[in-house]
C-alpha cells in the first residue's frame, strides 16, 4: 500500500483500516489546505473530523455482507454519535443493503421486505440520517452478468438533520461504474453559481384572494418522491413557481391595472351620467369601483411592505 500511494499520491494523507479488518477494505486519502483528524477506526469505518471552510465529521463505509457483522456496525455508529453530538456528520459508502424494495430490480418484483431492509429502515432513525439530494441514477450496483442481471442501490451519502443548517452548499453526484460494478459517489462542497435564484417576496395581499389558499394547498398536495430532504426541496420548489404565476396572472403590473381601471370606470360613470335611469350602467359603475378600490389597496400593500423590505 505504501509503495502505491508514494508513487500515485505523493504528498497525500492517508488512512486505512487495515490492522482491524483482514479484507483491507477502506482508504481514506487527502490533499489540500485543511485538517483531518482520525476519530476512530473500525473493521467497516473510518470517521474522521475535517476542519476545511466547514467543520464536520465523515464516516467512510464499508458494510459486511453478513447480518451479524452489519449489526455491529449499526452499533459502532450508534455509539459514535455521543461524539459527534451537535456537530454535521456526514455517511457515505458501501451499505450493502437497500432501503426499500424499490431500490432493487428483483426485489421489487417479488415485493418482499426482509429483516435487513427492517433493520436498516430502524437505524437510520436513530442516527437520524437522510438521504442527501443527489444527481444521478437510482441504481448504484449491477451484478455485470447477461444472464440474471440485477440492479440495487447499495452505495448512499447520508448527512444528519445539523448538516442542512450548516453545510447547505454541498452536492453529491453518481459518476457512471466504468470498470467497476458501483457508481463512485463524487461529493462537492462549493458549487458554482453563476446567478443565484432569485428568492420570492411573499405579498401579504395574497392571502386576500380567493384562490391563494387553493393553489397552495393542490400544488402541495401533489405526490413527490424520494428521500424527505428532495420532497419536500421539490415541493417548496413548485409552491414557489406556481406563486410566481399566481402573482402574475392577477396581480403583475399593477400600475397599468389601475390605470386602465379609472379610465373604464370614468367612462361608465360618463356614462350613467348620460343615461342615470339605465340600472345595468349603474350596477357597472358600482362593480368597477369596487375593484379599482382593491387595486388600489393592492398597490399601497405592495409599496408599504417594499418600503420595509428596503
Amino acid at each position: 500500500m505504501q509503495d502505491i500511494i508514494t508513487k500515485q499520491f505523493p504528498n497525500w494523507g492517508f488512512h486505512h483500516n487495515y490492522n482491524e479488518a483482514c479484507n483491507r477494505r477502506i482508504w481514506v486519502l487527502w490533499n489540500g489546505d485543511f485538517k483531518v483528524n482520525l476519530v476512530v477506526i473500525s473493521s467497516q469505518s473510518i470517521t474522521c473530523f475535517i476542519e476545511a471552510t466547514q467543520k464536520f465529521f465523515f464516516s467512510a463505509i464499508y458494510e459486511s455482507n453478513n447480518a451479524e457483522e452489519k449489526r455491529d456496525l449499526w452499533s459502532h455508529l450508534i455509539e459514535l454519535q455521543s461524539s459527534v453530538q451537535n456537530n454535521p456528520w456526514m455517511m457515505a459508502g458501501d451499505f450493502n443493503v437497500i432501503a426499500g424494495i424499490e431500490e432493487s430490480s428483483s426485489i421489487a418484483k417479488q415485493g418482499v421486505i426482509n429483516n435487513d431492509i427492517r433493520e436498516f429502515a430502524d437505524v437510520r432513525i436513530q442516527l437520524s440520517m437522510l438521504d442527501h439530494h443527489y444527481n444521478g441514477p437510482l441504481f448504484t450496483w449491477t451484478n455485470k452478468q447477461e444472464k440474471g442481471f440485477e440492479a440495487r442501490k447499495l452505495d448512499r451519502v447520508f448527512i444528519n438533520d445539523i448538516w442542512l443548517n450548516n453545510c447547505s452548499i454541498s452536492s453529491v453526484e453518481f459518476l457512471s461504474p466504468e470498470v467497476s460494478d458501483h457508481c463512485p459517489a463524487l461529493i462537492k462542497f462549493q458549487q458554482e453559481v453563476a446567478s443565484p435564484p432569485k428568492p420570492i417576496t411573499f405579498f401579504n395581499y395574497w392571502t386576500k384572494h380567493h384562490q391563494f389558499l387553493q393553489i397552495v394547498e393542490e400544488s402541495w398536495k401533489e405526490v413527490v418522491t424520494g428521500c424527505p430532504m428532495n420532497v419536500l426541496h421539490n415541493k417548496l420548489k413548485r409552491v414557489k413557481a406556481k406563486l410566481r404565476a399566481f402573482n402574475k396572472a392577477y396581480f403583475g403590473g399593477i400600475s397599468l391595472r389601475i390605470a386602465d381601471k379609472k379610465k373604464e370606470l370614468a367612462k361608465t360613470q360618463m356614462a350613467v351620467l348620460n343615461f342615470p335611469n339605465d340600472s345595468t350602467l349603474i350596477e357597472l359603475e358600482n362593480n368597477l369601483s369596487y375593484e379599482l378600490q382593491d387595486l388600489l389597496l393592492v398597490e399601497a400593500s405592495f409599496y408599504r411592505q417594499k418600503s420595509r423590505i428596503e
